[in-house]
């Protein structure tokens, strides 16, 4: 894409557009436009950038003078840069950069302000994933572990302690219950009739490989983990 400068006035403030269209099969589509930029992406969840581009939001809500975010979709690179040149504003860059090339080209280069920019970006993460267009099971990673701690409200090791106290029936009957309809049986668990003979370092091992099996084809971030209280400080 070629480089179309932003060459607004300091006292006007850029059209800043952040859109996330669809969702398929572990990729989400996005356009990214500023003023007469814009540039045409995919966030996937093989190379999960959320965790880094949420980390980078938040960097940039706590002041820091420059930050940046990179991920790969789609055989490319792409960059999201921030360098702050006064309080309020500073030089936001998109760079996408193939293999191949030595120098990549500027897709988007504009000097903006820094809460407009993180309020695009952020607000739309959150209005999409709780609209009707967001379907986790075409991105989020969802395991065992995942729901049981949340039916039982126990984190991890609290889970693991209470699950071992349990005999293979009723650990059948967990198990069983969580497993979605029309999920294949390699993920769809039975205790072994063996496991209340085993020691107990072997029913820590099953147990802990039985929480790890992700019911969902992706493994992408969690839509909830994507909140962030530093951000929603920053914009309030």
């Amino acid at each position: 894409m070629n480089l179309v400068q932003n060459t607004s006035s300091k006292s006007k403030k850029p059209n800043i557009q952040f859109t996330l269209n669809t969702i398929i099969a572990g990729s989400i589509d996005f356009t990214f436009r500023i003023d007469k930029q814009q540039f045409d992406g995919v966030f996937s969840e093989i190379f999960d950038p959320l965790a880094d581009l949420k980390a980078w939001l938040e960097a940039i809500s706590v002041g820091v003078q420059q930050a940046s975010c990179r991920f790969i979709a789609d055989g490319s690179k792409i960059s999201f840069n921030f360098e702050k040149t006064n309080e309020n504003e500073g030089i936001f860059i998109l760079r996408e950069v193939y293999e191949n090339e030595f120098i990549p080209p500027l897709n988007i280069q504009s000097t903006v302000y820094k809460k407009e920019l993180i309020r695009a970006i952020y607000t739309e993460f959150i209005d999409f994933f709780g609209s009707a267009n967001y379907d986790p099971m075409e991105w989020e990673r969802l395991t065992y572990e995942d729901i049981i701690c949340e039916q039982f409200d126990m984190d991890t090791d609290q889970i693991l302690d209470e699950l071992l106290g349990y005999s293979k029936k009723e650990l059948d009957n967990i198990f069983v219950n969580i497993c979605p309809k029309g999920k294949s049986p390699k993920k769809c668990v039975r205790i072994p009739d063996t496991y209340e003979s085993i020691e107990k370092d072997k029913k820590i091992q099953q147990i802990q490989k039985i929480l790890k099996i992700n019911l969902h084809p992706f493994f992408g971030m969690k839509a909830k983990d994507f909140k962030s209280g530093i951000v929603e400080t920053f914009l309030a």
